[in-house]
């Protein structure tokens, strides 16, 4: 078991959203992405704290200034910065993409109404960019072919750039596993999830461990 010094100690913060009911899901989830033995400890902290009233209750009426400071929203969300650059600098903006399908929209009577239309040719054009529907993963079929070296004495087989040695997975599937895992911080089954619910490339506990093993 995890000693006590080497715990994190329990967030104020988070203490006190879960004691007013603002607890947010980006501060659930960072939670419970701790090992075990913080977990309990911090839930023991927290038990403690809520028996003994450590945690002030705070609602619309408190004044301000019996408010801790971390239990205060940040300042970006009661100040929002206006979008868009300052007076007098050009504007940034991603360039829109090509189309690469093309859909007309026309009602066929009057949404209101229901009443019918005079058609006036005028349009306009909205450009939506989504995950295709129809996600499936791209199996190829390698054919290595084995020649003899004369000079060496021994047969001898070209490199398969598409993956890493005896890996059934190519390197993007690898690449993206190892990110789910090191950056966001999945679990192995939101891993799993997301492999085979949307990307339809089903892997299992075992192989998403190999994957795993292979990756730099």
């Amino acid at each position: 078991m995890t000693s006590a010094a080497t715990v994190p100690a329990l967030d104020p913060a988070f203490a006190a959203a879960l004691r007013n009911g603002t607890l947010t899901e980006r501060q659930a989830q960072q939670f419970v992405r701790q090992d075990a033995d913080a977990i309990v400890f911090q839930l023991l902290e927290l038990s403690a704290l809520l028996k003994s009233g450590g945690v002030p209750a705070i609602g619309p009426h408190t004044p301000s200034g019996a408010i801790p400071p971390y239990a205060k929203p940040p300042t970006d969300t009661i100040n929002p910065k206006k979008r868009g650059a300052k007076p007098g600098h050009p504007g940034k903006s991603r360039p829109a993409a090509e189309p690469t399908h093309f859909v007309d929209h026309r009602a066929p009577c009057c949404p209101d109404c229901r009443g019918q239309l005079v058609r006036t040719g005028r349009c306009r054009t909205r450009i939506i960019e989504d995950i295709p529907a129809n996600i499936e993963p791209e199996v190829t079929e390698h054919t290595v072919h084995r020649d003899w070296c004369p000079k060496c004495k021994k047969q001898v087989e070209p490199v398969v750039p598409d993956a890493l040695p005896n890996s059934t997975f190519g390197h993007r599937t690898t690449v993206l596993a190892a990110w789910f895992h090191y950056d966001p911080g999945l679990t192995t089954g939101r891993i799993l999830k997301v492999f085979n619910a949307h990307l339809h490339c089903k892997l299992t506990d075992g192989g998403l461990q190999g994957v795993r093993a292979k990756s730099p």
